[in-house]
């Protein structure tokens, strides 16, 4: 009960840190902002607050609805593994098959022990340990001009890896682990690539303008395809060790 109680309090600690960080991190983009010429004119600040909060609202409701019969106790076990499946993707995502100029890549299989602690320990704990993720990739390589916007390219981004444990738990696919794992690691996919697209959209029309392209919804899309192939070659791979 002693060591309990110690870590407890260890972690909200830590989340003290983490919110003090956060917050002194958006005042921070939040001044450097408005002094700016060159992001200003394009930022649309209420749209990138906007679709950050519906993103989270999504993500938290699929979470809470399709994993209402999961717990959300973090034993040694899960701790244990959590930790080692988030070591394992930050050290995978060093390994850089290609890297886009204004931040994203793809890499060597980084999302996949994301996915596989999302298909073992369901939904709810796959999404925290996804948002912890995203929190260290924006201290291992950080592109952020605004406060919203390393929200959705960050911990928004990467929670949805804990979205991929969705179909783990349907009987009919019990005897085929492959198929759970394609299908949420396409649903993935497609949220991961919507939080990128809208941080695309509402915070680097710069680019956009620079590059000629006049739409700044293409040229998001195009730049932002790069999710798609990330996560095809984790797929690829993750269902090869499934057949295993």
């Amino acid at each position: 009960k002693t060591m309990q109680i110690i870590i407890y309090i260890a972690m909200i600690l830590c989340a003290v840190a983490a919110i003090t960080c956060l917050a002194l991190l958006g005042k921070y983009y939040l001044d450097n902002i408005k002094g700016d010429d060159y992001y200003s004119p394009f930022l649309k600040k209420a749209p990138l607050y906007i679709s950050a909060v519906v993103l989270v609202g999504a993500i938290v409701a699929m979470t809470l609805i399709l994993g209402s019969k999961q717990s959300f106790a973090f034993d040694s076990r899960t701790i244990a593994f959590g930790a080692i499946c988030i070591a394992m993707s930050f050290a995978l995502s060093y390994v850089r098959l290609f890297k886009l100029p204004q931040g994203g890549s793809v890499t060597l299989v980084s999302l996949l022990p994301l996915l596989i602690f999302s298909y073992i320990f369901g939904i709810k704990k796959g999404v925290l340990i996804g948002a912890i993720y995203g929190v260290l990739q924006a201290i291992q390589d950080p592109f952020i001009i605004h406060p919203a916007q390393f929200l959705l390219d960050y911990p928004i981004a990467f929670s949805t890896v804990g979205l991929g444990g969705i179909f783990s738990e349907i009987k009919a696919f019990k005897k085929c682990p492959q198929i759970p794992l394609l299908l949420g690691g396409l649903l993935v996919g497609v949220f991961r690539f919507m939080a990128h697209f809208l941080s695309g959209v509402f915070a680097f029309g710069a680019y956009a303008n620079e590059a000629g392209q006049s739409n700044v919804g293409i040229y998001s899309l195009g730049y932002n395809s790069f999710v798609f192939v990330d996560i095809a070659i984790t797929i690829a791979v993750g269902m090869v060790l499934f057949s295993s």
